[in-house]
């Protein structure tokens, strides 16, 4: 706006703001939706303003404002709305300053008599414009400023992306049993839910704001409406039947959800993929059914991380599995129950599907995992570690970043700006040629993602985001006794690579 207009924003403002959200993004651009055009004309920035007094219809729960530009390049136009009448003119009630061809003004409630001010902001041409006034309908929603009119339809049973505005977005839900949720792919994010009846009675909202939330929907005879805020804008949201399970549908790979209360989803890996399927929280239990029975659960680093890892046998091997041959559906159960003084439990659900090379996992528990013992005579750079392996079973070293290696750094500051490329710590282990006869080699992450495997070694770079990885040495796939015995494993440390 031109400073030069800046004498009608020194009144009192009320709470009534410019639309947000799925109001916004519906009155966003030249297609707004038809209202009746109560002013037209012609301005010139040597006219400066122009004024109209308008008449709102209080029964309406509120009113919608448009300016339309003609030419916005020409001359950029602002709409101001004032309670009260131009020769009384009252508090400013909402503001539209963009520099699009359409500005807007939403009112809840709706206010009366009214002055609307269409203001030269900036350029030196001239532009016709008009002004319409639409009501919007239905009840308006209680405790808020949003209005049944605002509400976009959800489409039920898939998840709905929603990336862009901000504010509350309201969504239209049809009769029926339904659960709804939202979550958002960040584990920072803040969303709330809340949920209407027909009339715009409340009927629910979350307790915590979360990056996940999810509630019961209205009263199934007449359908009604679902809130949701969040920070930041990008979310999805879905209302799924209250009988079926929530589908954790995961997006770029990733699902995660949370809550206190037992849940159940429904989750389905694709041919060629694997899953690891995580559970974090105390008093909770993880439950993984699928068509071919239940999915092995183990305790990871204690009892309150619990996790289940899906795909195919590879050979005889019982801790290495590769992708699925077919498609798999998988009920995944959350149950919880008080813990000792009768506090809620705090979950936490992360479905990971992988489709990367190479694509396989490591099945262990906190009871596989072993320090590592140096070898005294360890001489330079490699170290020796000897041990035994069980029969039909493994043994898992954690291997904790080198010093310097946990986070990326800082590129120099130079006159001459060069590409920098940190340097990162490679390691490498292998077997002996005696004990690779029996055994194999994998290095992974601590789900049991695979970074390389082999028959007799194994190498990884040590990247910003890893701080540890797990060196894993089991019976060979192809031996169907899965015998144990006794190793002899070397560990070099003075690779670099960038």
């Amino acid at each position: 706006m031109n400073p030069s207009h800046g004498r009608y924003l020194v009144l009192g403002i009320m709470t009534i703001a410019p639309p947000t959200g799925a109001a916004a993004q519906a009155m966003r651009g030249r297609a707004v939706p038809a209202g009746e055009i109560f002013a037209r004309g012609r301005i010139s920035a040597k006219d400066d303003r122009r004024v109209e007094r308008v008449q709102l219809d209080s029964a309406a729960a509120g009113w919608v404002l448009t300016l339309e530009i003609a030419d916005p390049k020409a001359l950029d136009l602002d709409l101001y709305v004032f309670a009260g009448s131009p020769e009384v003119r009252g508090p400013l009630l909402c503001r539209s300053e963009g520099i699009e061809a359409v500005e807007t003004c939403r009112l809840v409630p709706a206010p009366g008599e009214i002055s609307v001010v269409v203001a030269v902001s900036d350029g030196e041409g001239k532009t016709d414009y008009t002004l319409s006034r639409r009501p919007l309908r239905g009840p308006r929603l209680a405790g808020t400023a949003s209005v049944a009119d605002d509400a976009q339809p959800l489409r039920p049973g898939v998840w709905t992306d929603f990336s862009s505005g901000r504010g509350p977005v309201l969504y239209r839900l049809p009769p029926g049993r339904w659960v709804v949720a939202a979550g958002a792919a960040d584990p920072q994010a803040l969303i709330d839910l809340a949920v209407f009846d027909a009339n715009g009675t409340p009927a629910g909202r979350s307790t915590t704001p979360s990056f996940y939330q999810d509630l019961p929907g209205p009263p199934p005879e007449e359908g009604g409406f679902l809130l949701v805020e969040q920070h930041p804008a990008s979310f999805r949201v879905g209302a799924f039947p209250a009988e079926r399970s929530i589908p954790a549908t995961p997006r770029d790979g990733d699902f995660l959800a949370s809550g206190r209360d037992p849940r159940e989803f429904e989750v389905h890996v694709d041919a060629g993929q694997v899953a690891v399927i995580r559970m974090e929280g105390p008093n909770s239990r993880l439950l993984v059914k699928g068509d071919q029975g239940d999915v092995p659960i183990e305790g990871v680093f204690g009892a309150t991380v619990q996790a289940a890892w899906v795909g195919e046998p590879v050979g005889n091997s019982r801790a290495v599995l590769g992708p699925v041959r077919s498609e798999r559906a998988l009920h995944v159960m959350v149950m919880t129950e008080p813990g000792s003084y009768q506090s809620a439990p705090n979950w936490l659900l992360h479905v990971h599907l992988f489709t990367g090379q190479p694509n396989y996992l490591v099945r262990f528990g906190t009871a596989d995992i072993k320090s590592w013992e140096r070898d005294e005579r360890s001489m330079g750079p490699t170290e020796i570690l000897r041990d035994e392996v069980p029969a039909g079973g493994l043994r898992v070293y954690v291997l904790p970043a080198p010093k310097g290696q946990g986070a990326a750094p800082a590129p120099p500051s130079s006159i001459r700006q060069q590409a920098f490329v940190p340097t990162r710590a490679a390691q490498y282990a292998r077997l002996t040629e005696e004990a690779s006869k029996m055994f194999d080699l994998a290095v992974c992450t601590g789900e049991g993602r695979v970074l390389d495997i082999g028959g007799a070694s194994v190498r990884w770079d040590w990247s910003p985001d890893l701080d540890a990885v797990f060196l894993v040495v089991f019976p060979d796939p192809a031996n169907p006794a899965q015998s144990g015995g006794p190793f002899e494993l070397q560990l070099v440390r003075a690779l670099s690579g960038r």
